[in-house]
């Protein structure tokens, strides 16, 4: 049932894309986080790599919001909603107040929030 509505398309990922790899502390846990472009610049895929035992809630939450990207949700918006959250591991000021937070927080320092050349 479409209730009259289209269904969102889907841009799977495909052939070759370039990324950028930044590292993010918050407490004791490193964080390597990759931005995946496509073509036209637009953020595609985001990929963490941590340390103590964070890996799993990171790989979730990265496939979620790459799928997220794919089917066209701007990557602001995304930030957006992850940004002043308060819970640990909490960095200390400049950090990030929690994983997520510092994540977007370094995403739009870098300006890697929009497309490159926007």
């Amino acid at each position: 049932m479409t209730n009259g509505r289209t269904r969102p398309v889907r841009d799977a990922v495909g052939g070759v894309i370039r990324g950028l790899t930044h590292t993010i502390m918050v407490a004791e846990v490193r964080i390597y986080l990759t931005v995946n472009r496509d073509a036209s610049g637009r953020p595609v895929e985001l990929f963490c790599k941590a340390s103590d035992g964070w890996q799993g809630w990171l790989d979730t939450l990265m496939e979620t919001v790459s799928v997220a990207l794919q089917y066209g949700a701007p990557l602001e918006v995304i930030l957006g909603h992850w940004r002043h959250h308060r819970f640990a591991p909490c960095g200390v000021p400049g950090q990030g107040s929690s994983i997520p937070d510092a994540i977007a927080r370094r995403l739009f320092e870098d300006g890697d929030n929009k497309k490159v050349g926007s």
